[in-house]
């Protein structure tokens, strides 16, 4: 009897089930899934924030710490929102960085919510409730929504607040000009967050010019102009004296270095768009995206641009797409389902259609586990959070397997420290002993280790890390050569997600490290 009514009470509420759902992964993921997946939502986010929290500066970003002052091309808002956070837990004496950023991924998690909520909305709004809860659910127990959701990757922070933008403009027949407003005004502050999502409010301006509601896409013109001027105008000139100075210095470093980063595939969008849904599934998606773009052309157009945009820019990375993706799979899961309930073939298209979802939830709830229980960038993280409640520390990253030494997250140890990096250098013996080359004011490459025979103790570190352990003990005898006493005190292994991504991609170099300290007296 018991659970009879557990399975009715399913089968009448199952939005209630599906949001339930989408709060436990996105809480599970929090608690969990620690560490970050990639260099800018932890570095250029996180570090930066907490620099400032702490009166410093990591990145040199504002005009008086730096010799020539001039803009980066970083946005402030999202940046500045967690410097309020940071500088409050401080206020509250709350430090451990493991703690501040679990208050972080939560307050993600919440506010990834209203992606959810607003794509069954939509869904609902313009098809059926089976639609509005297929595009609810997968919304909340897609393998990388949970994940995604609670990291700091601007790409993905933006999305809640252009599905409510667009929720506003749908959800009325009749819409108010203070809604268009307060559209713009969302779709603003989505610009203030990633500044491409612009291409975005461009289509949806672009949807409302050709549906001939002219009132309406000036009314969301102004929203979004004051939305922005109010955030990146009044902040820049605050800052740099005039308005939009970091909006400019994007522009110029992104078109200056347009083909320095990411690949130039030009089906690159359209496979992740295709593969993160699995095949066929992604496939019948891609179908009723394009399917649908005249009929849902407020949500097509905009999304579409949007893509279409990062195909046509040579810059591109996967993670820059995902921003559209719940509009990619309300049109997707949409138009599919017209398409195949319209045919004269429906049975056949409705079998396909059954054994691609089966087969998505197959691939999907293994994966689904697997990441949003995974901690990321395990080894890095808690080789920092190791010197959580110690001095702190001068530390060599030695890493000569490779021409590249990664940056350590000094978030995790509490304070900021000093990092040397040692790579790997094709002829060190034609290098002299003490060049070195000083990337920033908290890190200095240098090229062999006798490098520290000629700097004073104060200069020396406390610590050597040693990336992996290829070649671990040569290392670290060539490393006693100079520090005599250097001693062994432990090792921070990778995450299992970690090494799988190691394994398949040499490239995200996510290697266990070994601890040692060199005992030299300062």
């Amino acid at each position: 009897m018991e659970k009879f009514g557990i399975k009715t009470y399913i089968a009448q509420n199952p939005l209630k089930i599906i949001l339930l759902l989408a709060v436990i992964l996105r809480l599970s993921a929090a608690v969990f899934s620690k560490g970050y997946m990639m260099h800018d939502d932890h570095f250029l986010v996180v570090e930066a924030a907490q620099s400032w929290a702490d009166g410093g500066d990591y990145n040199n970003w504002l005009p008086w710490n730096q010799s020539n002052p001039s803009p980066e091309g970083h946005s402030f808002f999202y940046v500045g929102t967690h410097f309020l956070i940071f500088k409050s837990l401080n206020f509250l004496h709350i430090d451990n960085p493991q703690i501040k950023m679990l208050i972080i991924r939560l307050l993600h998690a919440l506010f990834s919510m209203l992606t959810v909520w607003f794509g069954y909305k939509i869904t609902r709004k313009i098809s059926s409730e089976k639609n509005a809860l297929t595009v609810a659910l997968i919304l909340s127990a897609a393998w990388f929504m949970p994940v995604f959701s609670v990291r700091n990757l601007v790409e993905v922070v933006a999305s809640p607040l252009l599905l409510w933008a667009l929720w506003i403009l749908i959800k009325d027949d009749k819409i108010k000009i203070q809604s268009f407003i307060l559209a713009g005004l969302l779709l603003g502050l989505a610009f203030s967050i990633r500044f491409q999502t612009i291409i975005f409010t461009g289509g949806v301006g672009l949807s409302l010019l050709f549906a001939r509601q002219i009132k309406g896409m000036f009314s969301v013109a102004l929203g979004t102009a004051v939305s922005i001027l109010l955030v990146q105008g009044l902040v820049d000139f605050f800052i740099w004296s005039r308005p939009f100075a970091e909006l400019g210095g994007y522009i110029t470093y992104n078109w200056q270095y347009k083909n320095d980063y990411g690949v130039n595939n030009q089906f690159m969008y359209i496979l992740v768009l295709t593969l993160v849904f699995s095949v066929p599934l992604g496939l019948l998606m891609l179908f009723g995206f394009f399917k649908s773009w005249k009929k849902y052309i407020l949500i097509f157009l905009p999304t579409f641009l949007f893509i279409l945009f990062h195909n046509l820019f040579p810059n591109k990375q996967e993670r820059f797409v995902f921003t559209v993706i719940p509009m990619f799979a309300i049109l997707g899961i949409i138009g599919w389902s017209e398409f195949a309930e319209n045919s004269e073939n429906k049975t056949r298209w409705a079998k396909l259609t059954s054994f691609s979802i089966k087969f998505f939830w197959i691939l999907n709830i293994p994966t689904l586990i697997l990441f949003t229980f995974s901690y990321q960038k395990r080894a890095r993280v808690e080789s920092m959070y190791y010197f959580y409640n110690k001095k702190p520390a001068v530390i060599l990253s030695e890493d000569s397997n490779r021409t590249n030494v990664n940056m350590l997250p000094f978030f995790y140890a509490g304070k900021q420290g000093f990092q040397y990096l040692l790579p790997q250098v094709e002829n060190p013996d034609t290098i002299a002993e003490s060049y070195c080359e000083h990337t920033s004011k908290f890190v200095t490459k240098i090229y062999k280790p006798e490098y520290f025979l000629s700097v004073s103790k104060d200069s020396q570190p406390d610590y050597v890390l040693f990336y992996d352990d290829k070649n671990l003990e040569v290392r670290v005898s060539r490393m006693r050569k100079i520090f005599p006493d250097l001693k062994y005190e432990t090792r921070i292994k990778s995450s299992l997600v970690d090494a799988l991504f190691q394994k398949m991609n040499p490239v995200n170099k996510n290697f266990p490290f070994y601890i040692y300290k060199t005992n030299v007296e300062k």
